[in-house]
């Protein structure tokens, strides 16, 4: 006979929902949806210890952990509902932080964006190249969060589809999507173009990297035409490239490279 051994999660009717696993420290994780927490636990067998991290960046609009998911590098990542928001739990310093992608996933033209109305972030996973992946219920919508700069891609799935819970990415880095009441699962190939253009969010906690500055607007005129470059080291195989760019749209311009030997000889082409 199997006996399924339940143990009690500390907070009262925190309702915990989704789990995943750290191999390296076999360790549970799981999202407590109605308490702002996570917590985790040594898996093993009988009954376990369950330890809440209370730190979660919840409690902002509404904000409680949903669906989530490890990195493998001491990160967890957790969708947080109607919040519309994606948070960022580091094990090693007990913080965590938020991304908001409301504003990223349906901005106003024109204006500052706004948060969408009814927005739900389920599903999440994670790519091989750190992109965020969840999908969002109410607007049918996969989308990717950078991390790094805060921007938000979304790729519109069929009117009604309903993703659900499902979202996760295989080795190509194609992305897969169980769409609840389409009764069907979608396939984003690896490479998509998102729509509209990548939209940086604002976010809870976190800084978005700065843009960089503009190239400055240079005055017509001649510029030099003679360009010395060092050799650079060419030992163990290492090989220089130069790079040339032609900014003129209209007009072809010429090029010659010539090799200083140390015969004397130039080498040009």
């Amino acid at each position: 006979k199997t006996t399924v051994v339940e143990t009690a999660v500390p907070t009262a009717n925190s309702q915990p929902f989704g789990m995943t696993y750290d191999s390296a420290h076999n360790t549970v994780w799981f999202a407590e949806d109605n308490a702002a927490k996570i917590g985790s636990f040594t898996a093993t067998t009988g009954t376990v210890t369950i330890t809440e991290h209370s730190t979660v960046a919840g409690g902002n609009n509404g904000a409680t952990p949903h669906m989530i998911t490890y990195d493998g590098n001491g990160h967890l990542w957790y969708s947080e509902g109607f919040a519309g928001i994606v948070g960022e739990y580091t094990v090693a310093t007990n913080t965590a932080q938020n991304f908001n992608l409301a504003g990223g996933i349906c901005p106003t033209p024109g204006v500052t964006p706004t948060t969408c109305s009814g927005v739900f972030i389920s599903g999440i996973a994670l790519d091989k190249n750190g992109q965020v992946w969840f999908d969002e219920v109410q607007h049918a919508l996969l989308g990717s969060l950078d991390p790094t700069t805060g921007a938000v891609s979304s790729f519109p799935l069929p009117s009604s589809s309903g993703p659900g819970e499902g979202v996760v990415v295989d080795g190509s880095n194609n992305v897969w999507a169980s769409m609840l009441y389409g009764n069907k699962l979608g396939e984003l190939p690896a490479g998509s173009a998102p729509t509209p253009t990548p939209t940086s969010t604002s976010t809870v906690g976190v800084t978005p990297s700065p843009t960089g500055t503009p190239l400055p607007t240079l005055p017509p005129g001649p510029v030099f035409k003679k360009w010395y470059f060092a050799e650079g080291h060419i030992g163990k195989g290492f090989q220089e490239y130069l790079t040339v760019e032609n900014p003129d749209p209209v007009n072809q311009c010429a090029v010659t490279f010539q090799y200083m030997l140390s015969s004397g000889n130039p080498l040009s082409f």
